[in-house]
């Protein structure tokens, strides 16, 4: 397992307490714990706003993609978070306090992916779309021209 945050080395299985420090010293930044499977939980924000997203592999190919929010809230007006200097806009249940995230990184690094704190919104398909392959092949006109032809297939 392995952590980063903005302007650091990685810190290759870092301790529960590191974890913590790095999250009370992030200021519009982001922060990302990883395991060896690629399963990984995310942060950005700082101070006392946060966003939080988890992306867990069921395979080499298929995942799962989820956004934390607030169990209590239902307000999905939007808000805006500074990350590394770009202003993301979330919506306000999205928005956790930095004890919560410090559970969520502390929960993954026990292998409680999804601990049950925080409601659990799948975004998946924000990631996901039609695959797109092209296939080639040549063909030679004359001695002295290639022209080159394309086959689309789409595949789901």
């Amino acid at each position: 397992m392995f952590m980063e945050f903005e302007g650091t080395p990685r810190i290759y299985n870092p301790e529960k307490s590191q974890i913590g420090t790095a999250i009370d010293s992030i200021k519009d930044s982001f922060i990302i714990l990883e395991n060896e499977k690629g399963d990984y939980i995310q942060a950005g924000g700082g101070g006392n706003r946060f966003t939080v997203e988890v992306r867990t592999y069921l395979d080499k190919y298929n995942f799962s993609h989820r956004k934390a929010e607030i169990k209590e809230s239902d307000d999905t007006s939007k808000t805006e978070i500074n990350i590394s200097g770009a202003n993301v806009q979330i919506q306000k249940n999205q928005v956790l306090d930095r004890k919560t995230v410090k559970i969520l990184f502390e929960s993954f690094m026990d292998g409680n992916y999804l601990p049950d704190i925080v409601k659990w919104n799948d975004i998946t398909s924000m990631f996901v779309t039609e695959w797109v392959f092209v296939e080639y092949y040549t063909a030679s006109d004359s001695a002295k021209e290639t022209n080159i032809y394309g086959k689309i297939s789409t595949v789901y």
